[in-house]
């Protein structure tokens, strides 16, 4: 099971936005940099306002763009994207 966001220099993406910039992570599992401001482990304090940053949303990738796009009204977009992009058989 691959873990893009594990390897660089994919790894380094969410680190290149600005600090006030909120962050969206659609995977199976926490990863990288979410991983370590919002893991198990993790021991914040009540005032502690650094995870607020970040969206986790687990599950397969794909399933959940498509419900992102179906809540915004993007589907029809989302399949013209994926049509232009398909590689040819």
């Amino acid at each position: 099971h691959f873990k893009a966001l594990m390897v660089g220099p994919v790894n380094m993406i969410p680190e290149m936005v600005r600090r006030d910039c909120k962050r969206v992570l659609f995977n199976q599992e926490l990863v990288g940099t979410f991983q370590k401001t919002n893991g198990p482990t993790t021991r914040k304090k009540s005032h502690d306002t650094s995870a607020q940053r970040d969206i986790f949303h687990g599950g397969d990738c794909d399933d959940s763009i498509r419900t992102l796009c179906a809540i915004l009204g993007w589907e029809n977009e989302l399949d013209e994207m994926n049509k232009q992009s398909a590689l040819p058989v």
